[in-house]
């Protein structure tokens, strides 16, 4: 049997899960990788706080601690172009906050009603950071539509397709 070179990766059976190391994959054992099966979230603020605190420390982000003591995770992700933030908010209802900030436009002095008309039909509200100069999405998902943790991931994507959008036909003009 020939070695592999050290910038090649190890041969994949069939079915076999690899992980990435460095730049090259290298085979996980088979007890390697935990279950695969999506956790549920059960509707709770405690659920959806442990999985955001968890998606956190995946991402390099330690959750701080609140007034109260209780960690506060507030997971950050950079999808493409643009920013979004994700965060539990609990009063008056339980709610996923996502943030989706769109990147400076040229040109943008003010905020845009069509695209705010565009984000009001998907479920978003269009801020403007007049600070920045820039728009800002808001979306609040209540914790009972979201069942397990691909369904908060698709909410983040989903509310960073609809600013990917909003860009898209801001270009346009």
């Amino acid at each position: 049997m020939r070695k592999p070179h050290t910038n090649q990766s190890k041969r994949c059976q069939p079915n076999q899960t690899m992980a990435s190391v460095g730049q090259r994959y290298v085979p996980l054992a088979d007890d390697a990788m935990p279950d695969m099966e999506p956790d549920r979230i059960d509707g709770s603020p405690a659920a959806m706080r442990a999985f955001l605190i968890e998606l956190a420390e995946l991402s390099g982000q330690p959750a701080a601690a609140g007034a109260d003591g209780v960690l506060e995770p507030v997971v950050e992700l950079l999808l493409g172009e643009i920013t979004t933030i994700a965060t539990l908010v609990e009063h008056p209802a339980p709610e996923l906050c996502i943030s989706a900030v769109l990147p400076l436009q040229q040109g943008a002095a003010q905020p845009d009603a069509s695209a705010a008309m565009r984000a009001a039909a998907s479920g978003c509200e269009y801020l403007w950071h007049a600070d920045q100069g820039r728009a800002v999405l808001l979306r609040r998902v209540p914790l009972a539509r979201l069942a397990d943790e691909p369904s908060v991931m698709d909410a983040m994507l989903d509310t960073a397709d609809v600013a990917r959008a909003i860009v898209a036909a801001a270009n346009r003009y």
